[in-house]
């Protein structure tokens, strides 16, 4: 069974709900397998240089769940995207190599830096715009 999990700009919560059932008439999006808020909270408490602890899940707003949990879209944390935006581009290549070698990750380094990157991308979107990180992810 595979893990869907797309990261999309939307103004508010009311307007990403509408990413379920419309994602295409939301331009500013990028489509990954395999990344759910669990993993983004590891790569954030690296980013941070601090130990992951399961509490800081709670930064992350859940504002939709569906089909019994198989579909789920939260809102990243804003401190987050700021923190990764803060993140020396010299540093992006150590953080993706440790990340990648979590037990929840177990993917390539690139393609844990790869991930980084889009996350780069849509934090200076919505830091441009006013909008914000959304995660959907679907089993």
């Amino acid at each position: 069974m595979a893990l869907l999990a797309d990261l999309f700009l939307a103004t508010d919560d009311a307007h990403a709900l509408q990413y379920d059932t419309a994602p295409g008439t939301f331009p500013d999006r990028l489509q990954y397998t395999l990344v759910t808020e669990l993993q983004l909270s590891m790569l954030w408490a690296m980013v941070r240089g601090i130990n992951w602890d399961v509490k800081s899940l709670r930064q992350f707003a859940n504002i939709f769940q569906a089909k019994e949990g198989q579909v789920l879209i939260c809102r990243l944390p804003a401190t987050m995207l700021h923190d990764l935006l803060n993140l020396p581009a010299e540093q992006r290549s150590a953080v993706a190599a440790k990340w990648a070698a979590t037990a929840e990750m177990k993917c390539q380094p690139e393609d844990a830096r790869s991930i980084i990157e889009g996350l780069l991308v849509s934090a200076r979107k919505a830091a441009q715009s006013g909008q914000n990180v959304y995660l959907w992810n679907c089993v």
